[in-house]
């Protein structure tokens, strides 16, 4: 019995093959993984190359006629109009960093614009990018990984005192400000939210009123 030595090119030759099939082994193992998964899907590649305007001025006709209360998808489409696309509508929806949405934040303040201004294109954006990402159109929400961070800006304002509430509530009854008065004192409304509300958010058998975001 007698042992021989590869020569120096045929060793490099297996080493090679050796790293290759452990490579091609691991490879396989990870896609019957994701294969088996049910909720695994690819990427639909052909929608992430859309523009940001274009997914956008889709996504708010589509979620906002199933989710939100007219005032507020007027506002979320004035928000996208004003505030995001002269920014990044051009670049391609697959392409959005959070680099991008950083430096498309600060541009708004300098622009001058509040900070809750900037806070809600910012939501519009994260809700957005979110169902982006469960549509498979891209594999990360970019506004995840920002970096700007949205403060407070001033004093918030003193809360009305509950006798306060009793005397301008008493100045409104039997008028046609009651209602809304009566919304925003009692339950914290905001304006667009009494706005919003339509006959189909109320049950008056159970008593009860739900509110559109």
């Amino acid at each position: 019995m007698y042992h021989c030595r590869f020569s120096h090119s045929v060793e490099k030759v297996l080493t090679y093959w050796y790293n290759f099939k452990k490579e091609a082994t691991k490879h396989e193992a990870e896609m019957k993984v994701k294969l088996s998964n049910p909720v695994y899907t690819p990427v639909v590649a052909s929608q992430g190359k859309q523009t940001i305007k274009e997914y956008l001025e889709e996504w708010v006709e589509n979620h906002g006629k199933a989710n939100l209360c007219p005032s507020t998808s007027a506002g979320y489409k004035s928000h996208i109009k004003n505030h995001i696309v002269p920014y990044i509508g051009h670049v391609q929806l697959n392409q959005l960093t959070p680099a991008m949405l950083d430096n498309m934040f600060q541009q708004l303040f300098d622009k001058g614009l509040s900070n809750s201004t900037v806070r809600y294109a910012q939501r519009i954006l994260s809700v957005s990018m979110e169902h982006a990402r469960k549509y498979r159109y891209i594999e990360h929400n970019p506004a995840r990984d920002i970096i700007t961070k949205f403060g407070k800006q001033g004093k918030t304002p003193d809360p009305y005192t509950i006798e306060q509430i009793q005397q301008f509530m008493g100045s409104v009854i039997g008028t046609e400000w009651e209602m809304p008065v009566v919304l925003a004192g009692m339950y914290g409304l905001c304006i667009s939210e009494i706005i919003g509300l339509r006959t189909d958010n109320i049950d008056l058998e159970k008593m009860q009123f739900s509110i559109m975001e």
